[in-house]
């Protein structure tokens, strides 16, 4: 019988077949701390713990780790975990503000965001704040020129704070902003800039749980990337598998790094991606 290993701020996730701990996504996080913001903001108060279902089906009580309200708005915050994966987002807070006037949510930049018409009189706004990143190219899950937070975390959280408006009786607009403090330069160490996500990191997460060492959620990266620079019509792309390639690219072929695409020890499976994505030569 495998021995049960909780996971930090978190209740029983089951590990994989191979011992390894499962943790959670930041759509996950972002929709618990919005959840727990808007319990603070409608009913006075919130548990230590915020109850999620994740689209895997996999029941989380996410531990909040900071609360804060005042006069018309409400802020909190989940810890993330990505279990035995080695994800850069390990062990980062993501916030989340609840408000009922969007003066509050630092509108600084364009009033621009997600817009969920719930039913019964009550919208959600939802949008990006300090390190969420911004979308710049085509071919990703959400639009130019829009907050890098993916359709799956923006379904699990219109449907978190929805859930607790329509207990409270509230009818009216209701803000959401999510933030990752000290996420714009954690981005670097990430995929985004090659993505065209700047200025932050993404809201991910198809099914609210992370996979460790996940093989899928790697080639997911290098189709992405094909299908990008298909989509903008390069006539050949450049494909390195690592640093070895990069450097031969840079010092004898001596032609640019950042149009490569990495496909670490995939070639194949590159290859095949490319093929389906109509890439003439590589």
């Amino acid at each position: 019988m495998q021995e049960e290993r909780r996971s930090p701020g978190c209740s029983f996730i089951p590990q994989t077949e191979g011992g390894l701990k499962r943790g959670f996504t930041t759509g996950s996080c972002a929709a618990a701390a919005s959840k727990a913001a808007a319990q603070l903001l409608f009913e006075n108060g919130c548990a230590e713990k915020a109850s999620l279902l994740t689209p895997k089906g996999i029941q989380l009580e996410l531990v909040v780790e900071s609360r804060e309200k005042k006069d018309g708005w409400a802020r909190c915050s989940v810890k993330k975990f990505a279990g035995d994966d080695p994800d850069v987002t390990n062990g980062i807070c993501i916030y989340s503000t609840v408000s009922l006037c969007a003066e509050k949510i630092s509108m600084a930049s364009d009033c621009d965001g997600y817009i969920k018409e719930v039913g019964g009189g009550l919208t959600l706004y939802l949008r990006g704040g300090e390190g969420i990143g911004r979308v710049t190219r085509a071919g990703l899950s959400c639009p130019v020129g829009m907050w890098a937070i993916n359709p799956v975390p923006r379904s699990m959280i219109f449907a978190e704070v929805a859930q607790v408006c329509q207990k409270a009786g509230f009818k009216g607009t209701v803000w959401i902003t999510v933030e990752i403090p000290g996420g714009r330069e954690l981005a670097q160490k990430t995929f985004n800039p090659r993505l065209g996500i700047e200025g932050g990191l993404s809201v991910l997460g198809s099914s609210g749980i992370v996979e460790p060492m996940s093989e899928p959620a790697l080639l997911e990266t290098i189709r992405l990337e094909i299908h990008q620079r298909a989509m903008e019509n390069e006539a050949c792309l450049l494909m390195i598998p690592g640093n070895y390639g990069e450097r031969f690219l840079a010092e004898v072929l001596l032609l640019p790094v950042e149009k490569a695409i990495r496909c670490s020890n995939y070639i194949g499976n590159a290859l095949d991606m490319a093929l389906a994505a109509g890439v003439k030569r590589i």
